[in-house]
């Protein structure tokens, strides 16, 4: 019965690390997203500072011969340690604000690179070498059936920390309550292996608990402005004179003037409104208009005239505007439909005669799933004849860079006769690079056929492209 008791207690050891582990990766992989992006270049960067001091965690435990449980709590407490700082937003507001800010580092993969060594590498190091050094314990066992035991607890701990993590607590006690959870479990692991529930380490541990519910509660994410952590988005409000702005992982993603929130802040929404909206109802004509990205509801503010569908991968996103950011509840002629943006096209059989694409905040956190010349062709397919399409692009305005290159080239490839619209007081003559601008690319679903020609000296059909009739 003992034996048994403590085999339960040793494969329940091997279990918790492997959900740590992967917790603590999909936790650091989203803790920096609002700081350098969610391209698969900086997730890669994550995973790498995950695997490599993983698989060396492997060899250095199976190598030591000292005492086996002291070695297993001081390496938890350790790693323990680092994780309660790397993985807590309040401190990686000022470790990158400190980096970007104070050094000047702009680049996002020497970012991820400097978190991943000095936040990530001796944590899983350590971790790592849970699994070999309670082998030891196994030493009487045959070979291949308790290694295929451990690896098979090892395993589904880390299966269940992938699906735990993401599916249920990042969107139920929200992304620093399960930093919380997960710096408990290491302290679960401690207070395990001590030889007394009561000594210095299972107090150590229990201090590691308190500072990453202290470091990751609410008072201490309010300091900070952050109103909502979920999976996907870290939400702040933030005041400036008579404009509140949201911000979603950092990047400004919609403003308003409180005391008169209909009329629209951010020179686009203005423009999209004045020059295309209004004018369903000019024509007598009720537009259905689908914006890809809801922020905060801001597009079509105060309009009940026009159907509007919102589309945004945040669930949260709509009772977050309704009671923090608009206080008011959205027109029932608004519908919030919370799927991923490729997934709504693909399901949907609607048309609709206008098309916002507004799902770039910022540079860093463009979905590169959404930057693809096969989302824009889903684009093109959900648009009536002669709807038209407004993407808001965040870039140079005048192309002056590989990326700004690629956009244009890749909605051109399905939009070829798209217009190019630079906003917020553009200076197209200064002398060093423009900063990054809002560029609207506006487009009509035109039906295929006519002529695409291109007039030369030697063959110029202009005279008969052109229209006949007289203008007067």
């Amino acid at each position: 019965m003992e034996k048994n008791r403590k085999l339960v207690l040793l494969f329940f050891i091997i279990f918790l690390e492997g959900y740590v582990v992967l917790s603590a990766e999909l936790l650091a992989i989203r803790q920096t997203l609002p700081f350098v992006g969610s391209g698969t270049d900086t997730v890669s960067i994550i995973i790498a500072a995950i695997l490599m001091p993983l698989a060396f965690g492997y060899y250095a435990g199976g190598q030591y011969r000292g005492r086996i449980r002291h070695k297993l709590v001081c390496n938890l407490l350790i790693a323990g340690a680092f994780l309660t700082i790397g993985l807590s937003y309040l401190v990686l507001t000022s470790f990158f604000g400190a980096l970007t800010e104070g050094l000047e580092w702009k680049n996002r993969l020497l970012l991820t690179t400097f978190y991943g060594l000095l936040f990530i590498i001796t944590p899983v190091y350590l971790l790592g070498q849970t699994v070999p050094l309670v082998s030891n314990y196994f030493r009487r066992a045959h070979l291949p059936h308790a290694a295929g035991k451990i690896l098979f607890y090892s395993t589904i701990g880390s299966f269940l920390g992938a699906i735990l993590t993401t599916l249920f607590l990042m969107n139920t006690i929200g992304v620093s309550g399960t930093v919380t959870v997960t710096i408990t479990c290491i302290a679960v692991l401690i207070i395990l292996l001590s030889k007394l529930r009561i000594c210095l380490s299972a107090a150590a541990a229990v201090f590691l608990v308190l500072i990453a519910a202290a470091l990751n509660s609410p008072q201490a994410l309010e300091s900070v402005g952050v109103i909502s952590n979920n999976a996907y988005n870290t939400a702040q409000m933030e005041a400036d004179g008579d404009t509140l702005y949201l911000r979603l992982n950092r990047s400004y993603a919609s403003a308003i003037y409180p005391d008169k929130p209909e009329y629209p802040v951010y020179e686009y929404v203005r423009y999209i409104e004045s020059q295309y909206i209004r004018y369903f109802r000019h024509t007598n004509m009720k537009g259905k208009i689908l914006v890809l990205g809801a922020g905060g509801f801001t597009i079509g503010l105060g309009d009940t005239w026009n159907d509007y569908i919102f589309v945004d991968i945040d669930s949260d996103l709509k009772e977050l505007a309704e009671k923090q950011f608009l206080k008011r509840p959205l027109d029932k002629n608004k519908i919030f439909e919370a799927v991923p943006a490729r997934g709504y096209l693909n399901q949907t059989k609607e048309h609709f005669h206008l098309i916002v694409v507004d799902v770039f905040h910022g540079l860093n956190n463009a979905p590169e799933h959404l930057l693809t010349r096969e989302f824009f062709l889903q684009v093109r397919n959900r648009l009536t004849p002669r709807g038209i399409v407004i993407v808001n692009q965040l870039g140079s305005p005048l192309g002056e860079d590989d990326y700004a290159r690629g956009i244009d080239n890749t909605i051109r490839s399905i939009f070829p006769h798209a217009n190019r619209i630079p906003l917020y007081n553009f200076n197209p003559w200064r002398t060093v690079p423009s900063d990054d601008k809002n560029v609207l690319y506006i487009a009509q679903n035109f039906a295929p056929g006519g002529h695409e020609n291109i007039y030369t000296d030697n063959l110029n059909r202009a005279a008969f492209d052109k229209k006949q009739e007289v203008p007067y």
